[in-house]
C-alpha cells in the first residue's frame, strides 16, 4: 500500500529507499548509544520521522505533563503484507519502564490525531488498520565471544505503550526480530 497521504500531512518524513533500511540517530550528546540500524524492510516506501529535537508536538497543548514526551522515531512500513506502526524509542542503559510507557502513550496520541486528519480529509484509513509494535532498543553489554548466535523469543506481541518490546542492540537489527 502506498504511504503518499501519510507524507502529505507529515513534515519531512525519510523513506528507506532502495536500501529498504532507516537508520536512527540519539541527538543526546551523553548518550552510550547512539544509533541503531533496522534493515530488511519489504518495500521501499517505508516511511520514518522523528520526534527527537522537536520542542512541541502541538503550540496549542499546555507544555506541561506527560502528553509531550515522545518517543524517538515512528515507523510506518508494510511488511509481510501487513501494515505496521512501529515506535521506537533509544536508551543507554537502566531504561526507566513508566518513563517509557509515557512516551509511548503520547507518541500513539499524536499518531491517532494522524488518523483522525487521515480519515477525515483523504477518506484513507490507513493507519486505524496498522498493527502497532512498541520497541526499546538499550545499549546491550559486551557480549562474550562464543558462536551462539543471540535469539530472542517471544509470544508477546507489544502492540499497546504499556507493554514495549526491550530489545538489546548491538549491531544492525533485521525487521523481523522485533514483530
Amino acid at each position: 500500500m502506498s504511504f503518499d497521504t501519510f507524507r502529505q500531512i507529515i513534515k519531512k518524513p525519510e523513506t528507506c529507499g532502495n536500501r529498504r533500511r532507516f537508520e536512527f540517530r540519539e541527538t543526546d550528546k551523553n548518550s552510550k548509544l547512539k544509533k541503531v540500524e533496522i534493515m530488511g524492510f519489504a518495500t521501499e516506501s517505508a516511511v520514518k520521522f522523528s520526534f527527537d529535537g522537536k520542542k512541541e508536538l502541538s503550540p496549542y497543548l499546555s507544555q506541561s505533563g506527560n502528553h509531550l514526551k515522545a518517543c524517538d522515531a515512528v515507523v510506518l512500513a508494510e511488511i509481510d503484507k501487513q501494515n505496521y506502526l512501529l515506535f521506537i524509542e533509544m536508551k543507554s542503559e537502566s531504561p526507566d519502564k513508566d518513563k517509557i510507557c509515557r512516551q509511548f502513550a503520547s507518541s500513539l496520541c499524536f499518531m491517532d490525531y494522524c488518523d483522525s486528519i487521515m480519515k477525515r480529509f483523504h477518506k484513507n484509513d490507513l493507519i486505524a488498520k496498522c498493527k502497532k509494535r512498541f520497541v526499546v532498543f538499550y545499549k546491550a553489554p559486551p557480549m562474550p565471544k562464543t558462536t551462539t548466535q543471540y535469539t530472542q523469543k517471544t509470544d508477546q506481541q507489544h502492540d499497546c505503550p504499556d507493554n514495549p518490546l526491550f530489545f538489546p542492540y548491538n549491531k544492525p537489527v533485521r525487521i523481523n526480530q522485533i514483530l
